[in-house]
């Protein structure tokens, strides 16, 4: 048509028209009287022949199709972009979900109805409107906006260009792809209302369920899909659509076993074999959380034999292996099978992840030192996926935490956390970390104290025996360090006169080619970098973990012995001026060293649910003896406590202890009528002692604060009231010791009074002290004589659950467990008195 209006135009100008063959001039005649046609044909109001025709086509060829384009380059785009979390059960189609998008609206569009007659030729016939910039589902949605507001045929209430369908299913497409679910199905709505038996009224129906699920109306979604699949016109290609996602939803909602049935249809009803194998690996997921693992198996393998591509092909054979049960399966077999992958050169990429599934084997045989072997391996390995890097530290630190060695387990969840994406997985290894690290700071306070008390046992010569053989092992390092040190920059050294390092940046010889200007360069940096690094989040001091660069360096850092790089170092009295010689500072030590060991002995049992190390703790602890009776008395419980399940011949032992030397005592009772509520009313006596406490607060009056709290434990231990005397005591406690016994006092009361404000106070305040939050803290109240001015109570009747998993921070939180019953809190006095504690957290006043 433009072909020949320019014909047109020429003949006027050059006077050719008498040249033309006669042919030419035919075909001049045809394509004017076109024009002449098109120029009466682009009315919309006329329902006639050529009217119908010009928009139909004008709509697709000069509007739709370029929407389309851009829909379709977008979607290969994300496709090409996804990545796959075979960590997670794969959607079911191969790119992310779209989720919604609630930003405003950026695309107008003109109302067709308000367009004059005709309104739409110029801009159809020559080329019209300028681009607006848009690319993607905004181009497709702009273009399908635009073609039906210029060729839209609405003539007695009848849509009479029947192409104006296709561009309301490419608007709610767009739509849809954009995250806006409710404009989507506005315009779904309109081919099926407008055009109901056009051809494409099933595709805008599974757009409209898709935007159901969308928008999170799963009823909705399958009530469409099942009536579309009820429908015996649908092709096998939207048949095959539909059960995918009738699959889908069933996942969502948890019914796995009818997810897996519907993907069997989703199967049967494809022809493509990308499409085959990916539900065949999702079957296989859902049947491995069946725990059917043989035939998620078989699932995992039919997806590897249809050879998607290499990614899925090599975890089918990981997931297979990690679905292997030492009951059922032979360990030999899988093994080989393993091998043989890892020597696949097409597979040579996924390596780490080969060995990954090993060690995961060799865990189940129970061969830890073969599944750590394997995990050296992995990670020697480049990466191939940051996730797998993780979970291969993950399973390294679980390895560590099986056998105790928490400072080192500690350090894996670290180095797996810094790999990790942001993911639920990530937050729960924080927290296994987090819960590790608290747990080896009291570990290495009690040994710290320990090493301390015992220095000042000594005599002048034993001290200075001790440290002189002290500076000559430090001496001896210090040498091999340096040795070591120079060997390595020889090494450097010589290593970086080969071509590969040095001639990138520029050498002797003249070559000035900088490093990042080579590519080959580059992609070979890059490689190693990963290989070493993996995929680091970008944070300051990338390099080092969060709780130090080194294990040496951790455990330095919880010991005290970060300043072994000082100058004086070698010097005999750097070490003996450091010994505490007051009593004061001596009891001090004592104290938080024996509150610290009790803390951790239930540590160990109620986050890590160990049994055998936490009455190791214990038993400890009383060897030691502690700096109180009341504190073994709750050490005395607590193993019969720990033990009670898991070793009932010892907590026997501790039971029988508890009960002959300390028959009066609260716990006796409990352990007599565990049943029992041995909480009482307040007394006016106890609010007297209370505010008789609290007065001294007021005054700094710190040591009388400790003896009155202490009468009240001793007095009226079952009192309502007595948690307030817990946080009070607390206070007071931290003033007079400092930072360490106060929080070993706030963590007492979280233990001790579970369930109250005063607890909930008290995680608050450690959440301060610990910079978790910067809430003002509230200050304690003077009480009242009245029962019902304290807040509520821990019932005693409650005994505790044990913790449900293994190890911290897995999946929810661990329940923490009352481990001691009310009134019998261990409180010190020592004699020096310190800045009132808290840094920040407001002083006590009455209210």
């Amino acid at each position: 048509m433009y072909l020949c209006l320019f014909l047109f135009l020429v003949n006027r100008k050059c006077n050719i028209y008498e040249k033309l063959q006669p042919r030419m001039k035919l075909l001049y005649k045809v394509g004017f009287l076109a024009v002449i046609m098109m120029f009466f044909s682009c009315s919309v109001k006329k329902n006639s022949w050529k009217n119908r025709n010009y928009h139909a086509m004008t709509t697709w060829f000069n509007t739709l199709f370029n929407g389309q384009e851009a829909m379709d380059t977008r979607l290969r785009e994300l496709r090409a972009a996804h990545t796959d979390d075979y960590f997670e059960t794969l959607n079911v189609e191969p790119f992310s979900e779209f989720v919604i998008n609630n930003s405003a609206e950026n695309i107008t569009y003109t109302d067709p109805f308000s367009q004059p007659i005709g309104g739409g030729m110029g801009s159809s016939l020559m080329g019209g409107e300028q681009s607006s910039g848009r690319s993607g589902f905004e181009k497709a949605e702009e273009k399908a906006l635009k073609a039906i507001a210029t060729h839209s045929m609405i003539i007695n209430r009848e849509e009479r260009n029947k192409v104006i369908a296709r561009a309301y299913l490419m608007l709610g497409q767009a739509r849809y792809y954009q995250g806006k679910p409710f404009q989507a199905m506005d315009a779904l709505q309109q081919v099926v209302r407008t055009l109901p038996f056009d051809k494409h009224v099933e595709t805008a129906k599974y757009y409209m369920a898709l935007s159901n699920l969308q928008s999170g109306n799963p009823s909705a979604a399958a009530d469409i899909l099942e009536e579309m699949y009820e429908n015996p016109d649908l092709k096998k290609s939207m048949k095959a659509n539909v059960a995918k996602q009738f699959a889908w939803v069933y996942v969502k909602q948890g019914e796995l076993e009818k997810a897996i049935e519907t993907l069997d249809q989703a199967i049967e009803y494809t022809s493509n074999k990308d499409d085959k194998a990916r539900f065949n690996f999702i079957q296989g997921q859902l049947l491995t959380k069946l725990e059917k693992y043989d035939e998620a198996n078989a699932k995992f393998e039919k997806s590897f034999r249809l050879k998607p591509n290499f990614e899925m092909e090599a975890r089918s054979k990981v997931w297979q292996a990690l679905n292997f049960d030492p009951s059922m399966h032979n360990h030999a077999d899988y093994s080989h099978n393993m091998h043989r992958m890892i020597r696949a050169g097409a597979y040579a990429a996924y390596q780490n992840e080969f060995y990954y599934a090993l060690g995961r084997m060799a865990e189940k045989i129970d061969s830890n030192g073969l599944a750590e072997r394997y995990y050296t391996q992995a990670l020697e390995r480049p990466v191939s996926d940051p996730r797998f890097r993780g979970e291969t530290f993950a399973a390294f630190g679980n390895l560590k935490f099986e056998n105790a060695e928490y400072v080192y387990a500690t350090a894996y969840y670290d180095s797996a956390v810094t790999v990790l994406p942001e993911s639920k997985r990530r937050t729960e290894l924080t927290r296994m970390r987090d819960d590790l690290q608290k747990v080896m700071e009291k570990y290495y306070l009690v040994k710290r104290n320990d090493s301390i008390l015992r220095l000042t046992q000594m005599s002048p010569a034993e001290k200075e025996t001790y440290f002189n053989d002290h500076i000559a092992a430090l001496k001896k390092q210090d040498e091999e360090r340096r040795k070591r040190e120079e060997e390595e920059a020889t090494v450097f050294q010589t290593q970086s006169r080969s071509p590969g390092f040095s001639n990138t940046f520029g050498d002797e010889r003249g070559s000035n080619r900088f490093y990042f200007y080579s590519q080959s360069a580059k992609n070979s940096g890059e490689t190693e970098f990963r290989r070493i690094w993996g995929a680091p989040q970008l944070r300051d001091n990338w390099r080092q973990s969060v709780s130090g660069s080194t294990i040496t360096d951790q455990i330095a850092a919880l010991t005290g012995t970060q300043d072994m790089a000082n100058p004086r170092r070698y010097e005999l009295e750097f070490y003996l001026e450091r010994i505490p010689t007051s009593p004061a500072e001596i009891r001090g030590l004592k104290v938080a060293r024996d509150t610290t060991e009790f803390s951790l002995g239930n540590d160990y049992f109620d986050k890590f649910e160990n049994a055998e190390i936490a009455t190791t703790t214990l038993e400890h602890l009383l060897e030691t003896p502690p700096h109180a009776e009341d504190l073994t008395l709750k050490a005395y419980y607590n193993l019969y406590r720990i033990n009670k399940e898991s070793n009932p011949a010892l907590a026997e032992k501790y039971k029988n202890i508890v009960l002959n030397q300390y028959p009066n005592t609260l716990y006796a009772e409990f352990i007599l009528n565990p049943e029992a509520d041995f909480t009482e009313a307040n007394t006016s006596e106890v609010i007297e002692l209370y505010n008789r406490a609290f007065d001294a607060y007021e005054e700094e009056d710190y040591l009388a604060v400790s003896e009155l709290s202490n009468q009240a434990f001793a007095e009226h231990g079952n009192a309502e009231i007595i948690a307030k005397f817990a946080i009070l005591n607390a206070y007071a406690e931290g003033a007079i010791n400092g930072r360490e016994a106060y929080i070993a006092a706030l963590e007492r009361v979280l233990i001790l009074y579970e369930g109250t404000e005063e607890a909930a106070l008290a995680q608050r305040i450690l959440n301060r002290l610990n910079g978790v939050e910067e809430e003002i803290i509230p200050e304690p109240e003077v009480a009242q004589p009245s029962s019902t001015a304290t807040p509520g109570r821990q019932p005693a009747q409650q005994a505790p659950a044990a913790p449900q998993q293994r190890r911290p921070g897995q999946t929810q939180q661990q329940p923490r467990q009352q481990q001691q019953r009310p009134g019998q809190q261990q409180n010190i006095t020592p004699q020096n008195r310190m800045q009132q504690p808290g840094q920040g957290v407001n002083p006590m006043r009455r209210n």
